[in-house]
């Protein structure tokens, strides 16, 4: 078999990935075999992945719906739990239909299915997500990737298209690096061009507070795990947009239901980030803080901060110095970024001197820090 070769060559490339475990997990602290960590790696930006579930409503919701119906939804695995949940979610988002999905990554799957019949060409932001990229290549649609946040030459390729419908795909938060997609641009091509949909990725922005705004957006998908602190995906959209992914998506389709455990989870901590303006102040000065040290501007808008090293090796070195000093970050390599890179993502939890520490090390290690 070749596949030790490949490792091997994995590890001497410095790409090679593997899993750590951890023990316990509380706020901005994570242990494992006796030691804890500042967490940075953690997308549960306002911290209601820490909250406690109430085990007597739990019981209720068992009670009334059973523990798992154990199908798809489109057999008997839709219950009245998951209508009534949509309806309070897309009634507050003020679209037509939301869908709860198992996954954001499935989410993006199913969104592309119903362009699969379509003379469409899909526009797509050269750094969206890796589930949007796999969407449209599974749905087999022509594409058009521009570069990054460049609207200049994404404008100049939709001309090029003028018997096609268009679709704009990007990112509002752009995971890898933090950066915001400029939704008003997108919103003005889309009217000034025609016969074209937008679709945005809110994932790593839902209910932080960024200002983001879902007027004539056609269809917005997110990850339930970040802001939300939850399990699963959701799709807000148009009526006929929901029927089209029931009836054409494959990620939907043959998908199993959501047991009534993560149903109530879902439902929980919606209430809770409805609530939860005191953690969005708390990660915007945490935002802001961060921001004060970073050279050049470097910092980021959202709760999303990295650094890029020029060497695989170096970032590696740096990133266990990290671990040493009592820091665990996210370390990217490609194929996820093109560039060595080093996240952090910022919380409601983290304190002061927790990135006070962490910026400390960084300039210890001549990374772009004041």
């Amino acid at each position: 078999m070749i596949f030790e070769s490949y490792l091997n060559d994995l590890q001497s490339q410095g790409q090679y990935r593997q899993l750590r475990e951890v023990a316990t997990a509380h706020k901005q602290r994570i242990s494992r075999d006796g030691k804890t960590w500042v967490n940075f790696t953690s997308n549960d930006y306002l911290g209601l992945g820490q909250r406690h579930i109430n085990v007597m409503q739990l019981q209720e919701r068992l009670d009334q719906f059973g523990a798992h119906l154990a199908s798809s939804r489109l057999v008997s695995g839709h219950s009245k739990y998951y209508a009534d949940l949509e309806a309070r979610i897309r009634d507050y988002y003020q679209f037509d239909e939301a869908l709860l999905m198992t996954s954001g990554y499935d989410a993006n799957l199913a969104i592309f299915q119903i362009f699969k019949q379509e003379n469409v060409v899909v526009f797509s932001d050269a750094l969206n997500h890796a589930s949007i990229i796999d969407g449209i290549r599974l749905s087999q649609v022509q594409k058009v990737i521009f570069p990054h946040l460049n609207y200049d030459v994404l404008e100049h390729e939709m001309k090029q298209y003028p018997q096609h419908y268009k679709v704009i795909v990007t990112d509002s938060v752009f995971s890898t690096n933090g950066h915001t997609a400029n939704l008003n641009r997108l919103r003005q091509l889309k009217e000034a061009i025609g016969n074209t949909m937008l679709i945005i990725d809110d994932s790593h922005g839902f209910g932080l507070g960024y200002d983001i705004h879902y007027q004539d957006i056609d269809i917005v998908s997110t990850s339930l795990s970040k802001g939300l602190g939850a399990h699963g995906g959701l799709i807000l959209c148009s009526s006929i947009v929901k029927e089209m992914i029931v009836n054409t998506a494959r990620p939907f389709i043959y998908s199993n239901c959501m047991p009534t455990m993560h149903l109530h989870l879902i439902e929980s901590q919606f209430d809770a980030l409805l609530q939860a303006d005191d953690a969005r102040r708390l990660l915007h000065d945490n935002i802001a803080y961060f921001n004060a040290y970073a050279h050049d501007n470097q910092g980021t808008s959202t709760a999303i901060q990295t650094f890029a090293i020029d060497d695989v090796h170096k970032a590696n070195a740096i990133y266990y110095e990290l671990m040493e000093a009592g820091i665990w970050v996210s370390f990217f390599r490609y194929p996820t970024v093109a560039q060595p890179t080093l996240r952090m993502s910022l919380s409601s939890c983290h304190e002061k001197s927790d990135i006070h520490h962490l910026m400390s090390v960084l300039h210890d290690r001549g990374v772009g820090v004041v």
